[in-house]
């Protein structure tokens, strides 16, 4: 009777501790996801992106080089034409980097979670 009152309680304690350990990891991961999609808006990163002259706007010819360097990069027989298999292979490619991109943001989210969640080290005390 004796070791099954001190089994409860033992359970009992462990799972009292555990829980704020387990609340705090949660509020650091929501954390982390919170700073990660903190980013500037869309048209500012699209003003940073095309803006080669860095005068805070986007012009025609700025836009349409950046345009002409993605059809480059697309057509792949270089005959000066996107055809459905050349702009499906385009499409392919960089739905497989946003994926990887996404992976890794999930894995530094991650890793800053866990940092974050671990208790610090204690410092020697000085006697």
């Amino acid at each position: 009777m004796k070791n099954i009152k001190l089994y409860v309680l033992g359970t009992v304690l462990v799972s009292a501790l555990s829980v704020p350990v387990s609340v705090r990891a949660e509020n650091v991961a929501d954390n982390a996801a919170n700073d990660a999609m903190k980013r500037p808006p869309a048209g500012e990163r699209m003003i940073e992106a095309l803006d080669t002259d860095k005068s805070g706007d986007v012009s025609l010819e700025e836009f349409q080089a950046k345009h002409a360097e993605q059809f480059k990069t697309m057509d792949a027989n270089n005959d000066g034409k996107l055809t459905k298999d050349e702009i499906g292979k385009a499409h392919e490619q960089r739905k497989a980097k946003m994926k990887e991109r996404m992976h890794e943001k999930r894995e530094q989210m991650k890793e800053k979670a866990a940092k974050e969640a671990a208790p610090a080290e204690e410092a020697p005390k000085a006697e």
